[in-house]
């Protein structure tokens, strides 16, 4: 009798894990626009450092065509893509964080783009 009722709150545990995972790559990617479009709006010098908190489950993380930030996260052992689309152009010379916990970086308005760098 207790077996029905182990699978089903181990279930939920898994898909509430699952939604807490999206909600905080969700929110760092909110954070992260918010200053792209900042540092963008102001131009040079203009830079803003924030925290991206990322959880265990992203797979890779880049920049897509110069103008998009793309992250892809396993949910329930399938891939879902995360993204943002700019008007300015992205550059990330040492590319996007993609490990699991808090990465502080730095974005800064160079040279008619945003270049995005995680601060060591």
């Amino acid at each position: 009798m207790a077996t029905p009722f182990i699978l089903s709150a181990d279930t939920s545990i898994n898909e509430l894990r699952t939604g807490t995972d999206a909600a905080q790559i969700e929110s760092s990617l909110n954070n992260l626009e918010e200053a792209i479009q900042t540092v963008a709006s102001q131009g040079e010098p203009a830079q803003r450092t924030i925290n991206l908190d990322l959880p265990r489950n992203v797979e890779e993380a880049y920049v897509v065509q110069d103008r998009a930030i793309l992250y892809t996260v396993n949910m329930h052992g399938q891939q879902t893509n995360l993204s943002r689309i700019f008007e300015t152009e992205i550059n990330t010379p040492q590319g996007l964080p993609s490990n699991q916990g808090r990465h502080q970086v730095t974005v800064r308005a160079w040279q008619n783009q945003v270049n995005i760098t995680e601060t060591q």
